[in-house]
Parts: C-alpha cells; structure tokens; sequence
C-alpha cells in the first residue's frame, strides 16, 4: 500500500513498507466477519449509511376481478441510520532502532506491528459480532428477537452427540420456515469450545463424528467458529449463531480500509510514531427474523 508522503529522514520507504505488510496481513487474517459476510464499502466521504429493517413480510392476498384494490408490498419496516465510526492506533519506534536497523541493513522489528495488526482487526470482529453500545453498533449478538433465542439445557460438551444434532435440527427449523428462507441453507457459527464438541463420535453404531453427520445431512452452507462469541457475556456468554448470510439478510459496512498516516516525529524523546485507522459501521441486519441465537452452549 503506497504510503505517498511518508518518506522522512531517519525511516526509509522499504522500512515503512515492511512494517505496513506485516499490520495488514496480521489485521486481515483476524477478520473473521468478512470472510462470510459480504462487505459494503462505502465513499471516503460518508459519514452514515441508511437501510431498511423489514420486521414482516409482505403476503399475498386475493383482489377481486373488478376491484380498484391495487396490491402493495405489505411489508412492514423501519428505516434505519448507522454512524460510520473512526477507530485508531500505531506503531513506534525510537531513534536508536531505526539507526540499527539501517546499519545492519534488516527491518525493522515487526513484533510491534503484529500486535497491533492484530488488535485492529480484533476491533472491527468485535463491533460485527459484539456491538459497541458507545458507537451505537448493534452486533449479530443480541439482535435475534425473544422467539428466536433459545437457552439450551445443557451445553455441548455435556450433551451426547445425537441431542446436539437434535437440538440444532430444532433451531434450525425455527429458521427455515421464516419468509423468504425457503431453500436457504444458514450459516452456524459456534464459539470454539463448544465446537470441539462436534468432534465426538455420533453414536455406538455410527462411527463418523458428529460434523461428518452434519455435512452429510446438508443443513448448513458451512460450520464456522469465532473466537468473539468466547466473549460473548451476561445472557449471551457461550452463545451461538444461526443466520442468513447473504446479502438480502446483512451486510459489513467498511467506511475504510486499515490505512497508515503521515509519520509524525521525532518527538522530544526522539520516538517516530506511524499512525493507522480505519472507519466501520458493524453489521446491519436488515431482516432480524433471519437471525437465531443459541445461549449456554459452553
């Protein structure tokens, strides 16, 4: 990624480079959220994006040969307004590490960077799955409604392998006969413990484990765990996720990629400091009855 006027004396551009490849890699690979849901970059210049919440599906209905009835949608929906938020951090380095650094002609260390690659896209997955009630960001967690949220009697681990498969034929049903879910496979997402449990064999006369079964049963577009549900708390801790993950049902709003600015320093302790930001929105859900919540799975 060009780094434009970042060159300055005391860092080289290669330096600056090695330091931005390992942030963004570090930062992409912990993003979770958007590798199954499809992300909406927005302009530079947006500062909040509108969409509709449908709480009920439009139906059908009989109109008569010579009625002046005109059909209408039917649905019934709120229009909605999420704030694009700015979140930040950086990297520094001081002037004795960049001088050794160019005297032995190596990087610089990226240990730095990796941390805080990593916290950046810690960030991002916890506004997607976990909300931030400061931004206003609801996450997928807690936005299923009280029909669609279930607390399981045991968790996974305790459970023999053919109530795990029972229980999730349940849940899942409860989803597949919604409007406009029909020949939908959802998306299940487990916290990774309770994952673990899907390894166990299915049963005395049937040696696959339980997420051969599963597959083999073709209910779900795919199985996913997410390190953010582990944090999950309250009502929601060891909670798990059913949904519908196109486009119809959510969205990732990306206000801006991870970037760097222009490198300030040195300061009075002669320390150069390379800032990173981004921007998001979260998730919007547009169609919250596409969403079911298992609690106390772990």
């Amino acid at each position: 990624m060009s780094q434009g006027n970042n060159v300055f004396s005391g860092i080289t551009q290669a330096q600056l480079t090695a330091v931005d490849n390992v942030l963004y890699e570090t930062a992409l690979s912990t993003l979770k959220a958007r590798k199954l849901i499809k992300p909406i970059t927005l302009q530079p210049y947006q500062t909040s994006y509108s969409y509709r919440t449908i709480k009920r599906y439009g139906q059908a209905h009989w109109v008569g040969e010579n009625s002046n009835e005109q059909g209408t949608s039917g649905e019934d929906y709120d229009q909605e307004f999420r704030q694009i938020s700015t979140y930040a951090t950086g990297v520094s380095y001081t002037q004795d590490e960049l001088l050794q650094s160019q005297a032995a002609g190596i990087n610089l260390s990226t240990e730095q960077a990796t941390t805080v690659g990593r916290a950046m896209g810690e960030f991002e997955e916890k506004a997607v799955w976990l909300g931030d009630k400061k931004k206003n960001i609801p996450g997928i967690v807690g936005i299923a409604d009280k029909e669609r949220t279930d607390k399981a009697t045991a968790t996974f681990e305790d459970m023999k392998p053919e109530d795990i498969y029972e229980y999730l034929r349940i849940q899942r049903n409860k989803l597949v006969t919604q409007p406009g879910m029909n020949g939908i496979k959802p998306l299940l997402v487990l916290p990774v413990y309770a994952a673990t449990a899907l390894t166990k064999r299915y049963s005395d006369y049937d040696a696959r484990p339980l997420s051969q079964v599963l597959a083999d049963a073709g209910w779900f577009s795919s199985i996913e765990t997410v390190d953010m549900l582990e944090q999950a708390t309250g009502a929601s801790k060891g909670c798990g996720l059913m949904f519908d993950a196109s486009s119809t049902t959510m969205n990732l709003l990306i206000g801006e990629n991870l970037n760097a600015g222009p490198v300030v320093g040195p300061d009075e302790d002669f320390i150069y400091k390379i800032p990173y930001r981004a921007r998001t929105g979260g998730v919007i859900v547009r169609q919250p009855y596409h969403v079911i919540q298992m609690n106390g799975l772990e």
